[in-house]
């Protein structure tokens, strides 16, 4: 039995190519969905070429990936623990490496009706605000509380729950951004994805994955340190860090089968997902 990868395309804003690549050079099966419509049973039937007892590694879109886990009893099918990639959950266990570590959760409706003590607590009117949710219900962005309203977090567009928990924090300055991949409590791959210059100009940077030295080398080690927490939301999962004011610290934690992996290094990628899903059907199939 070998895993065999199914990738859906034009979901990244990074090309998957060199994914496709990687996973054939290694000797695995991969097949590839393009414009999948959920609201139809035609993506149902691209699935049937697979086996329920196939041993499937899927890489793709949050939404897709909580679907296969409706229909599909495949091992590990996806590492997309929902439950887990809650603020309100892995906050529990790394709220001490956390970039906002000031922060309030509240129901969204709250966060709009409480604008004046959401102003006398962070003492500024541009705040962060993110879901709960790792599903992501709308896109964390800088606000100004004056103009905090429901359509402003997404509500009628991308989701209709006034009720949803949304993390509440102060602005601050970032300088770099990296992702990390995790397997098993140890960091395997990453790529810096973000510079930001005069606090204004963000520059996607395609930096070689493996010229690991100065910041990078230290945003690694960083990131390692987390990933050895005795808690973890998956066995393979992504970690953002950044820097600010020359201290690293830990963005948001991400699944490893719907994240961006950038300009990442592919190797270690689909040989450690490919080991440890074999790993993973095999411990499944003994019991």
């Amino acid at each position: 039995m070998k895993p065999k990868w199914l990738i859906e395309r034009d979901v990244f804003n990074e090309d998957v190519s060199s994914l496709i690549e990687e996973i054939y050079y290694q000797g695995f099966e991969c097949t590839y969905l393009k414009n999948v419509k959920l609201g139809s049973d035609d993506w149902l039937s691209d699935l049937s070429r697979y086996h329920n007892d196939d041993c499937i590694i899927f890489y793709g879109s949050l939404n897709l990936a909580r679907e296969i886990q409706k229909v599909k009893p495949w091992i590990p099918g996806t590492w997309c623990n929902f439950k887990n990639f809650f603020c309100s959950k892995y906050y529990t266990y790394f709220g001490k490496y956390l970039f906002n570590q000031n922060y309030i959760m509240m129901p969204m409706k709250e966060a709009i009706r409480r604008k004046n003590q959401l102003y006398s607590y962070f003492e500024t009117n541009n705040l962060f605000i993110r879901p709960d949710s790792g599903a992501k219900s709308f896109t964390g962005h800088v606000i100004d509380i004056n103009q905090l309203t429901e359509e402003e977090l997404g509500y009628g567009f991308y989701h209709e729950d006034e009720s949803i928990l949304v993390v509440i924090s102060d602005k601050k300055n970032i300088e770099k951004e990296w992702r990390f991949v995790i397997a098993d409590k140890k960091v395997i791959s990453g790529s810096s994805y973000k510079e930001i210059y005069d606090n204004e100009l963000e520059v996607s940077i395609n930096e070689e994955p493996l010229m690991w030295f100065g910041d990078n080398f230290n945003a690694w080690v960083f990131a390692d340190k987390i990933a050895k927490n005795k808690w973890e939301p998956d066995r393979l999962y992504t970690i953002d860090i950044c820097k600010s004011n020359n201290k690293f610290y830990l963005l948001e934690i991400n699944s490893f089968s719907c994240s961006d992996f950038y300009n990442a290094n592919m190797e270690p990628i689909v040989r450690e997902a490919s080991r440890l899903a074999l790993q993973e059907w095999k411990e499944y199939d003994e019991t």
